[in-house]
Order: structure tokens, then sequence, then C-alpha cells
């Protein structure tokens, strides 16, 4: 009975999340429709962001109070010439923004008439400099002593299971690399799943389950882990290579880093070198 009571309400929640999903997809529809008829009325050319490539350094040509403020963003940069993304061609501020930046910056501005989703998508290129910014301020660094400390509670992969799971999500990185440092993997597998993210080592050829981590924590490691080894934030549909550097005293570890597109997310793996082998 409890079973039965069980698969109704999952299919109950699976319907509303259809729903749901449905909802929005002819939400955006209607919006583009509204968009793309607003620009044909002005003579101007139509761009769903929500599908165009965008670079979060192009994005901050302006500061995101003034965009915001002007209901606008850039979204294509070179040289002088850039493409602007906005709202309402008759909006006072966005016209003034407009001014600014073809009279006082000497840019060739090209308008394209955007949805209100498609310039919050460019907006939310904001958060992935402060990120960055963030990030850089703070290295992954393992000294010897944290290694030392970190040594004395792990004898086994059980206690490593035990210790990934309990520790917080700013220390999630630095334990996820000295644990696989101590048990001596040759890499490390992050590997995003429907509802939670894989941790697995390489040991001795053979791919081995540590934990199951909360998918939440996903997109803190997959962009820190990017940010350091200088791969590019906001792309996520071809795979990158990249790497960093840990130092421990006399001692060095590069870790190669790769990324691969998946269908939950882009999966994450860590070769440990240590060059003073």
């Amino acid at each position: 009975m409890d079973n039965l009571l069980k698969r109704k309400k999952n299919i109950k929640i699976e319907r509303e999340k259809k729903r749901k999903t449905v909802f929005k997809k002819l939400h955006r529809h209607s919006e583009e429709m509204e968009a793309a008829e607003l620009a044909a009325r002005n003579n101007l050319s139509y761009l769903d962001l929500n599908i165009f490539p965008l670079d979060a350094e192009v994005v901050a040509t302006l500061p995101e109070e003034k965009s915001r403020s002007a209901k606008l963003a850039v979204i294509y940069k070179k040289g002088k010439k850039i493409k602007v993304g906005i709202l309402d061609p008759t909006n006072s501020k966005t016209k003034k923004v407009l001014n600014g930046l073809e009279k006082d910056q000497g840019c060739q501005c090209q308008l394209f008439i955007v949805s209100k989703s498609g310039l919050e998508r460019a907006w939310e290129f904001y958060k992935s400099l402060v990120l960055t910014e963030e990030f850089q301020k703070e290295k992954i660094e393992l000294s010897e002593e944290q290694l030392t400390d970190f040594e004395k509670g792990i004898k086994t992969i059980i206690d490593l299971k035990q210790r990934i799971t309990e520790i917080s999500t700013t220390q999630i990185i630095e334990t996820i690399i000295a644990g696989g440092l101590k048990v001596k993997a040759s890499d490390i597998h992050l590997e995003p799943e429907e509802k939670h993210l894989r941790l697995r080592y390489r040991l001795d050829g053979m791919l081995q389950d540590v934990a199951l981590l909360s998918k939440s924590i996903y997109k803190l490691l997959l962009s820190r882990i990017k940010i350091v080894s200088s791969l590019k934030i906001n792309v996520n549909d071809i795979p990158q290579n990249g790497h960093f550097e840990i130092r421990m005293g006399t001692k060095e570890v590069s870790i190669r880093v790769s990324t691969l597109p998946g269908q939950f997310g882009e999966s994450i793996v860590l070769r440990l070198l240590d060059r003073s082998a």
C-alpha cells in the first residue's frame, strides 16, 4: 500500500514538473514572438539571446548597474564595433547609454531587439566575473600541515568517504585532491548524474566509487576548477583541457584538467602528476 502511494506521489510530481516545463517553454516562445514583432515595427533586427553565444568579458563592457538600468547588454565586440541587445528602443535610459557608447567611446553600435529573459541570461554573466575575482584571490593550496592532519584521520577508503560527505563546500576541492594524493590515485573523476555528483578515484588502473555528493555543489566545484585551470567558464558544450599546480613544501603536484559535456552537465577529470617522483 505504501509503495502504491509513493508511486502515485512520484507520478504526480513528474506531471507537475512536465506541466511547468511546458508552461515555461510556451511563455518563452510568446516572449520571443513579441520581441520579434517589436523589432519589425521599429525596423530593427531581432535576436534570441537564450541561444546566442555570449562572453562574460564582452558583457562587462558596461558596468552591471548601467546595463540593467538601461535595459540593454553588450553581446558582441570587435574593436570599436559592438552589438547591443535592447529591450525597448524608445526607452530614454537606453538611448542615453547608447549615445554615450557612440559619442563618448566612439563605438559603432548595431542594435538588436531581445526579450526580457534573453537580457536576464546576458546579465547572469556578471556573476561569473564575480566568481572569477573571488577564486583568483584564493588559489587551491595544500600545506604539509594540512596533509599531515588529513592523514591522521584517513586510514582507509571508507574513512575518506566519511570525511568527504561531512566537509563544507569551501573545503571540498582541497579534501578531494588531498584524498586522491593520500590513496595514490592517478586521477579523480567528478561525474554529474541526474540527482547526484559521483566522485571516483582511479586506483591501480581501476575506477573506484568514493562518494555521491550533493548536486547543489556541482556548479561551485565546476566554476572553481575551470577558473584555477584557465578554462572558459561560460563554455559548456565542447571539451576543454587545462592545468594548475599545487605546491606542498618541496613537493610539486601538477593537476591536468579535462572537461567533457554530458547529459547532466560537464564531467571533470583531474589527473594527478607528482613532478618530484
